[in-house]
């Protein structure tokens, strides 16, 4: 029936295609089988999937594009078969666009394959962006849901409407939007507090408690690792221990919680009990400032926030003093598209590079160290990876949202296992977005549409898992919310001696939510221009200034924030491969509730190449950061890193970064030393040896001083054999030994053999894990080309260690295209 409607849509949506000489229609058939065993839990898969696209000209004037796709599965895990259909289409006739978007989804296995679930998405957009006129974009959007329980637990509506008008001239552009979202529950019962009304991102402490933020109640909430609520805390607003839309969460080493609130562009931190301790951040793009912040982590050297709009990690101390960042836009190597997940084993960081569908690993000290992952739904691929987690046992999970599951890697890269589909059951997800460890390798994510919380052993086996637990009451529930934004930018230059650029805007929105009993109004007005002046041929000054007006009357609560900043820099080009930048950066926030915070200080930074197969960076900075009526914190960070050619293709870079933070309040100094060396040699044509060595020294002089020395070392080889064959190998050793506690050492190593041939491809793999529990895993797989239009894959993988004897997987899949 499914597909009856779906061809229906083709041949209504487009019945003169088939007529058109130009068309372009084509398709896939794809199947698979896929055996996992996990302990004593054994799941088998089947599934088919169809696609169609078509993309072609109806007329000289007219071009269309429609792609569909169909997906029929049957598990071991499901009651009943499922079959999921989409629908996608694009018109346009320059400067007219039409794109339009529908998915429904009958589940039969909705509470165990007791009731049905039936939900629908349509999204609609319209645009016309004529030559040397304003540009106008439309969109709406509709989600419903219902299930035949008695009485139900699902019946919503939920609908976005948008009007989009821009401009473009010659050295601006001007835009204003408006936008308009309502959110209707009806249901016979309503939740109770432990029912998450929109779950995002998860942390664990030492003790074991779970933290979850939950975006759509403003609150973040505390559980034992069963689901039993221990405590919640936050409201809606923007004062401290409010929050607007709060996203990240991360726990440190003394037990202190971290809340990253995306729209107030700042990051809160709490005691474990949920008491206020102090916040820091603004909007903007400077060091410490952020734009729509989402993940974080922690670890013995600092909070790392994933400073998404602006594509960039920053790193903080636990006292919100800002220490370094590194990131710009774009899909090299270290570079982000819309960065939200990140997480730190303390040797290395691990960054969900969303939008680019990949995981991206630095030190500590932000120096890029290896990537992973493209587009796909295949092992080791990604779609719009959100979370990411490593634990104890050297293994990263990655919360894989477009593709509802996890997957499991080495922390060089090496994919092991995965599970998770799409789906309403146990072990099932739609659109996973958090997910973190415990110290006994357990695993909790947060499965974010279907409001709840599943826990994992390591291997994959579920657990357990809460949320959608209810109380009786008949209540109607109903969000709605309003914003109209007005901004735009400029550019200006007076030959090449001065240029004149900035932004500016300004932002109101409205909430309503009748179960919170609770309307907001916000009010936000920004400008950031800035000047870049060429005062000589080698010598150049800018200057930047932000300021920020911010208003909020939240329920019978009023609240003000301005915030300024203003930097400037000087730069020096005394020779051709010299470069200097000398800068001063100065921000203050003023809250009528809470006392003034501010961050000053100065900053240099040298880049020179004294010789042609060598360069050397330096810099150095101090931050002196304070609260009004209290002492100031001060850091200091110099660092610098080399890089020599040594011939051709062979380099070696060596890197060392001194941190020093005092705390005058508490009379607290701490230092961090870090070195590293890497080394990337290719001495034939054929051959890469490259290694990596890193050694850090993290000292606290306070009244009980603590010291902790951790190195790691890896090294890899890769060989190409001949045309097509390859073998590589890599092992890596890292070691952390703390004064004030027990040496732990983790050794990986990871081994894999390809060939190639006529378009051909097999590989075997094998990697093993030593630590506190040892784990190895050995596999293969392979992709035949049977025809133009047909291929087939096979994999294999078998692992065994302590806690996952015998775990094993199995999959095959069949191809054909037309």
């Amino acid at each position: 029936m499914f597909l009856l409607q779906v061809l229906c849509s083709l041949w209504v949506l487009c019945p003169p295609l088939a007529a058109q000489a130009q068309n372009d229609l084509s398709g896939s058939n794809s199947f698979s089988y896929q055996e996992q065993k996990q302990e004593s839990h054994s799941i088998t898969d089947l599934q088919e999937a169809l696609y169609l696209s078509y993309n072609g000209a109806l007329s000289p004037e007219w071009r269309a594009s429609l792609a569909g796709n169909l997906l029929w599965q049957k598990s071991s895990e499901l009651e009943n078969p499922a079959l999921r259909p989409f629908l996608s289409g694009y018109l346009s006739n320059e400067p007219l666009w039409l794109n339009a978007t529908t998915s429904f989804l009958q589940d039969r296995n909705y509470e165990a394959g007791t009731a049905t679930l039936e939900t629908s998405n349509s999204a609609m957009s319209m645009g016309l962006r004529p030559p040397n006129l304003p540009s106008v974009t439309l969109n709406y959007g509709l989600a419903l849901g219902e299930d035949d329980l008695s009485p139900k637990k699902t019946d919503f509506e939920r609908t976005t409407r948008s009007i989009q008008l821009g401009y473009r001239g010659e050295g601006f552009d001007v835009f204003y939007l408006h936008s308009e979202s309502e959110d209707v529950s009806r249901l016979p019962a309503v939740a109770s507090m432990t029912l998450f009304q929109m779950p995002k991102y998860v942390a664990v402490d030492g003790t074991g408690a779970v933290y979850v933020v939950d975006e759509g109640a403003a609150q973040v909430l505390k559980f034992n690792s069963s689901g039993g609520l221990i405590q919640m805390w936050g409201t809606l607003g923007a004062g401290p221990g409010q929050f607007i839309t709060p996203t990240g969460i991360a726990v440190d080493l003394a037990g202190n919680v971290y809340v990253a609130d995306a729209f107030s562009a700042r990051v809160q931190k709490f005691d474990g009990n949920g008491n206020f301790l102090l916040q820091w951040g603004v909007p903007g793009i400077g060091p410490g400032q952020f734009s729509n912040p989402t993940g974080l982590a922690a670890d013995a050297t600092g909070i790392y926030v994933a400073d998404t709009n602006n594509n960039r990690i920053q790193k903080f101390d636990t006292g919100g003093a800002f220490l370094l960042t590194w990131g710009t836009t774009g899909a090299a190597n270290g570079q982000f598209l819309g960065p939200q997940g990140v997480a730190s084993n303390g040797t290395n960081v691990f960054v969900a590079d969303t939008n680019n569908h990949r995981i991206q690993t630095f030190d500590t000290s932000g120096a890029f160290v290896s990537s992973w992952g493209t587009f796909g739904s295949g092992n080791g691929f990604f779609s719009s990876p959100r979370g990411i987690a490593v634990e104890a046992g050297g293994f990263v999970y990655v919360a894989d949202s477009g593709n509802d599951r996890v997957q499991r890697f080495t922390t060089l890269g090496g994919y092991v296992s995965q599970w998770g589909s799409t789906g309403t059951g146990d072990g099932d997800f739609v659109n996973p977005i958090g997910i973190a460890a415990d110290a006994s390798g357990n695993l909790f994510v947060v499965d974010s549409d279907n409001d709840r919380v599943q826990r994992f052993l390591a291997s994959g086996a579920f657990i357990t898992g809460w949320g959608n637990t209810t109380t009786p009451a008949a209540l109607e529930s109903r969000r709605e919310h309003r914003l109209d934004s007005v901004g735009g930018s400029f550019s200006y230059s007076l030959g090449a001696a001065l240029t004149f650029s900035g932004n500016f805007g300004v932002t109101r929105t409205l909430a309503e939510d009748n179960l919170l009993a609770v309307d907001a109004e916000t009010t936000s007005l920004w400008t950031a221009p800035s000047v870049t002046m060429r005062l000589l041929r080698d010598v150049s000054l800018a200057y930047n200034f932000y300021i920020q007006e911010d208003s909020a009357d939240i329920g019978s609560v009023d609240t003000e924030r301005r915030n300024l900043t203003h930097s400037t820099a000087l730069t020096l080009v005394p020779y051709a491969d010299v470069a200097c930048v000398l800068g001063y950066h100065e921000s203050a926030l003023n809250e009528a509730s809470a006392p003034e915070t501010s961050s000053r200080g100065p900053s240099a930074t040298v880049s020179m190449k004294p010789l042609r197969f060598a360069n050397v960076n330096m810099s150095a900075n101090q931050t002196v950061s304070e609260v009004e009526g209290q002492d100031p914190t001060v850091s200091y960070v110099l660092s610098m890193v080399t890089n020599v050619t040594i011939f051709r293709q062979n380099v070696t870079s060596l890197g060392y970064t001194h941190t020093i933070t005092n705390d005058r309040a508490t009379d607290t100094e701490g230092t961090i030393d870090t070195a590293t060396a890497d080394l990337y040699l290719l001495p034939w044509r054929r051959l890469s040896v490259s290694s990596r060595n890193t050694y850090s020294v993290s000292a606290t002089d306070a009244a009980t001083s603590f010291e902790t020395v951790a190195w790691s070392t890896s090294a890899a080889v890769s060989w190409l054999l001949q045309e097509g064959t390859s073998l590589s190998t890599g092992l890596t050793h890292g070691v952390s030994n703390p004064d004030t506690g027990p040496r732990t050492s983790r050794w990986t190593g990871v081994s894999s053999a390809s060939y190639q041939w006529q378009g051909h491809t097999a590989s075997v793999f094998y990697s093993s894990t030593r630590d506190i529990s040892d784990s190895q895993s050995i596999g293969a797989t392979t992709r035949l080309v049977l025809s133009q239009t047909t291929t087939a894959g096979f994999y294999a993988q078998w692992t065994f260690g302590t806690d996952n004897d015998g775990d094993r997987m199995l999959r095959a899949d069949v191809t054909v295209a037309f």
